[in-house]
């Protein structure tokens, strides 16, 4: 099982949670000098930091998947690969996390 998976039934809404970004060295992202936050997943959508609840003094940061997200994700289970990359003052872009967004099909995809 891929350590950074995240599953979503098509159609369902979800927020997931990236409070646990670190650097290589296993450092904390300090969020305060973060000046943007993009959550993609290739093939499917992608959200900016207005999209994100974000805690900086806690390095919380959460996103929430609306239903219209997945609803292009085909009728059967699929994986896309996802990222997120933070814009941070004096660094520039760094992708903290990658991983595979997993879209299952809803019960009434299968009818």
């Amino acid at each position: 099982m891929n350590q950074h998976q995240l599953t979503v039934t098509r159609g369902d809404s979800r927020t997931f949670d990236f409070s646990d970004l670190a650097d290589a060295d296993g450092l904390a992202y300090d969020f305060n000098g973060v000046t943007g936050i993009v959550f993609r997943v290739d093939g499917l959508f992608e959200k900016t930091i207005s999209d994100f609840d974000i805690d900086e003094s806690a390095g919380e940061v959460f996103v929430d998947v609306s239903p219209g997200d997945t609803e292009d994700a085909p009728d059967y289970r699929k994986a896309y690969p996802y990222e997120v990359e933070l814009t941070m003052t004096g660094i520039g872009v760094v992708t903290a996390r990658q991983g595979l967004f997993v879209v299952k099909p809803d019960l009434a995809a299968v009818d």
